[in-house]
């Protein structure tokens, strides 16, 4: 290994120790779980302990009502039809002292009128305040805000990235669209359209890099992305 080579191994090995050391204390378990079980995380290590407590209550609840759901689900099938299906997966996308977001996705088949595959349905928590995040709060204001008859700037931020046909620009880009929201470690903001089931083709996941949203971030909280703790189970990517 050559000096420059050992150079840059040490500054990784410090920008680690840096990260480990200042937020180690926080935790999430476990990383990722799937169905039949369907276990979100648990957090440790947060102060004080009351919010820590609230935390882990919503992620309770959460996963009470996912279970619930599946139940339901399976317990719905039809005399001399298929037995209904249903999968869910729980991957602990983003922790920081601030935010903890959980990438959710579920599929099934034989409880509703047509199947679902891969349904995005996240969690993101607001770890300062014990409770789910307000979107509208992390972002500045504005942002989801549309002063014309086109979409608000997350809506063209959006649209930058999807590169939808005319058909879907024209569907998204209208003022009152909503989106499905949370954050990953290591590709950034995740955003899809919540769009009625008869247009959902035109709600296309995408990912925006961190440098191209921290900008619309609400200031109070720029500092805490880089600070996000990357889940080191390999186990946590979803294929």
């Amino acid at each position: 290994m050559n000096v420059r080579s050992q150079n840059l191994l040490a500054m990784f090995i410090a920008i680690i120790c840096l990260t480990s050391s200042s937020h180690a204390q926080i935790k999430a378990s476990p990383l990722t779980s799937h169905s039949p079980q369907q276990q979100f995380p648990r957090i440790s290590g947060l102060n004080p302990k009351t919010i820590q407590d609230h935390v882990n209550a919503v992620l309770a609840k959460r996963e009470s009502q996912d279970l619930d759901k599946r139940k339901e689900c399976l317990d719905s099938g039809m005399p001399n039809a298929p037995a209904p299906t249903y999968d869910e997966t729980i991957r602990t996308a983003y922790l920081s002292p601030h935010l903890l977001s959980i990438d959710v996705r579920a599929s099934w088949t034989g409880c509703t009128s047509y199947p679902v595959v891969d349904m995005t349905e996240p969690l993101t928590i607001d770890m300062q305040r014990g409770k789910a995040l307000d979107w509208r709060t992390f972002f500045v204001i504005g942002f989801f805000e549309a002063s014309s008859d086109k979409g608000s700037p997350i809506t063209q931020l959006y649209l930058h990235h999807a590169e939808l046909t005319p058909e879907c620009n024209a569907i998204v880009n209208k003022p009152l669209t909503e989106y499905i929201l949370w954050l990953d470690s290591q590709t950034g903001l995740m955003i899809r359209p919540a769009l009625p089931h008869a247009t959902q083709s035109c709600s296309k996941l995408v990912s925006i890099p961190f440098s191209e949203f921290k900008n619309h971030v609400n200031p109070a909280l720029r500092r805490d992305l880089p600070a996000s703790m990357r889940p080191a189970n390999p186990l946590s990517q979803l294929p």
